[in-house]
């Protein structure tokens, strides 16, 4: 590997752990039991929101570190409809949650994937 691909997956590796925490976070917010039941009530969406996002996040890096494995991997287009199966599920929940900046990071993800068959 490379020096440029080894410095590309420390920073998926580093983004990826903070997609992680994120869904800890929202994982453990969404099994809490709140004395305020209100306020559980409320934040049971954005949770559900987050979780997703951070799913969403994860499961975009595995198809970007993939194709640094293999561009031209066929398993990856699979992994792209999940990708974009999982940003429209995601988006179903309206709560408002951190505006579009997974949307976009997941969708930057595979155009960087397709980017890089041009590479290989």
């Amino acid at each position: 590997m490379g020096r440029r691909a080894g410095e590309r997956r420390a920073a998926l590796a580093e983004i990826g752990g903070v997609y992680d925490r994120i869904g800890r976070a929202a994982e453990r917010l969404l099994s809490a039991e709140f004395r305020n039941k209100h306020l559980q009530t409320e934040l049971r969406p954005r949770s559900v929101k987050i979780k997703g996002w951070a799913r969403l996040g994860l499961m975009a890096l595995e198809v970007l570190n993939f194709a640094l494995d293999d561009p031209h991997d066929p398993a990856i287009a699979v992994m792209r409809d999940q990708v974009l199966d999982k940003l429209l599920l995601t988006r179903e929940n309206f709560a408002w949650v951190q505006g579009d900046l997974t949307d976009q990071f997941a969708r930057r993800c595979l155009w960087a994937a397709d980017a890089l068959k041009g590479e290989a």
